[in-house]
């Protein structure tokens, strides 16, 4: 397989600009780019391996199963979008399946560890006595929905996941309401203490339940940072043009 025969651009490093234009360059497009190069032997070559031996030259390419031509500099983040088609197909992955799927298109790349726990995106819909929650995973995956009702509480989801939601239409009360009616609704063992920018939930003698901090006066405004004691689970509350 000749190179750069003739002193013509060789199939490396048109591979090379192939990956510098885009993260992926699919085997529709690669192919044929590198068979407009002249390269001898290479002509015969069927088009799996004619991208491999290109890849292989380069320095910055690498090959695909699919022949598709991926930068060998891609980011986790940006394998993960690429690979968002092949994720959000299914209504549940875990870890090792997401990993796998990305590694079909990205083989040289090994996704980062996961942080400790679990991190979602809510979105939420709080109107007068009604409220709707949608929990997303950061890909944009459906994991469940709930709505609530003059108290009444709907859910839409897996049973793993039922604890955490079930508990979310109290708490973004306790973190948006006004301070009295918050008071009003709290058990007889539970004690709300405010300030301009913050709330603190206590049950008993145990350490606060909830505790928040928000950069307006207002909690219907600007950000919340809050965390949930007993799931050990910490919450961002934004609006959402925000």
């Amino acid at each position: 397989f000749v190179f750069g025969e003739g002193g013509r651009q060789s199939p490396g490093r048109r591979a090379d600009e192939l990956v510098a234009d885009t993260t992926l360059a699919t085997s529709s497009d690669a192919v044929p780019a590198l068979r407009s190069v002249r390269t001898g032997a290479g002509r015969t070559l069927s088009d799996s391996r004619l991208v491999r031996l290109a890849a292989a030259s380069s320095d910055q390419a690498v090959a695909t199963a699919g022949s598709d031509l991926v930068a060998r500099s891609t980011s986790a983040i940006d394998a993960l979008r690429w690979s968002r088609p092949a994720l959000i197909g299914s209504p549940r992955l875990t870890v090792d399946d997401v990993r796998e799927r990305v590694a079909v298109r990205f083989p040289h790349l090994t996704l980062p560890d996961r942080p400790d726990g679990e991190r979602l995106v809510f979105a939420i819909d709080a109107r007068e006595a009604r409220m709707q929650i949608v929990a997303l995973t950061p890909l944009g995956q459906k994991l469940f929905r709930i709505s609530a009702e003059h108290g009444t509480l709907h859910w839409d989801g897996p049973q793993a996941a039922e604890a955490l939601g079930l508990r979310l239409p109290a708490l973004i009360q306790l973190m948006l309401w006004p301070v009295d009616a918050v008071r009003d609704g709290l058990g007889q063992d539970a004690e709300l203490s405010a300030t301009e920018y913050g709330r603190t939930v206590h049950q008993g003698d145990a350490p606060p339940v909830l505790t928040t901090r928000q950069s307006d006066t207002d909690p219907t405004r600007g950000t919340i940072d809050a965390v949930f004691t007993p799931m050990d689970a910490r919450i961002r509350v934004s609006r959402l043009e925000e």
